[in-house]
């Protein structure tokens, strides 16, 4: 019952997708945060004192041209896409299906450009976004312990591959509102729903564990010998 409810409904995808997505962001930033603040935590310096460890400036990161590429395509699309096939969009828009991919639920065409247009696009903008935050304050995505370049990275990633996937769901919806037949099935777009998520938990999982090995050296190093 749960998987017919999981496949039939696409904006459960989304919203699963999003979800894990800001959820992950979120757990990312706060153990950045913490990790940041003890490692750039220190005593004031005492007269004639020597300071022996230098504290180094936190840069962004910038992405490669290939990630900057593959953010700006998904909105881009969806808008080309949007005013190419606006002319043949019917009054009623099918925006959900059954379990037999048969639409159930439909929003006019007005209602479909001013609510579920701009969510679509603006959701594929969020690896934008994550590079704008990561360029004005690179503090949040520091993770001592860790190489910041693999962090900013992952987060970067898991914005294009949510991107993409919602890209896919958005040509879905508009294929089948002009030809009344699914451009992708919905178990290829559940199969790839799920790859995404196991992917995206895979790579959070490597990153915390290597994160965890890093942190409990360092703690070990720094303990006296008795």
């Amino acid at each position: 019952m749960f998987l017919s409810m999981f496949i039939t409904n696409l904006m459960v995808f989304i919203l699963v997708i999003l979800g894990m997505t800001i959820g992950l962001t979120i757990v990312l930033v706060y153990m950045a945060s913490r990790e940041a603040e003890r490692e750039l935590g220190f005593k004031a310096v005492e007269p004639k004192e020597v300071v022996g460890e230098k504290i180094r400036r936190i840069t962004p990161v910038k992405p490669s041209p290939s990630r900057i590429l593959f953010a700006i395509l998904p909105p881009i699309l969806s808008i080309t896409l949007t005013l190419y096939l606006l002319p043949y969009l019917p009054e009623l828009v099918p925006v959900h299906y059954d379990i037999n991919g048969v639409p159930d639920r439909w929003d006019t065409l007005d209602s479909f450009l001013k609510i579920t247009f701009p969510y679509m696009v603006g959701a594929q903008c969020i690896t934008l976004i994550f590079i704008l935050v990561e360029a004005k304050a690179p503090m949040i995505f520091y993770l001592p312990g860790l190489p910041k370049e693999k962090l900013v990275n992952l987060v970067y990633d898991i914005g294009i591959m949510t991107a993409w996937i919602l890209l896919l769901a958005y040509t879905d919806i508009l294929y089948y509102a002009v030809n009344s037949t699914h451009l992708v099935p919905a178990t290829i777009t559940t199969a790839l729903t799920l790859i995404l998520i196991a992917v995206i938990i895979a790579r959070v999982t490597l990153l915390w564990i290597k994160w965890r090995r890093t942190i409990k050296g360092g703690v070990e190093k720094t303990q006296p010998s008795y």
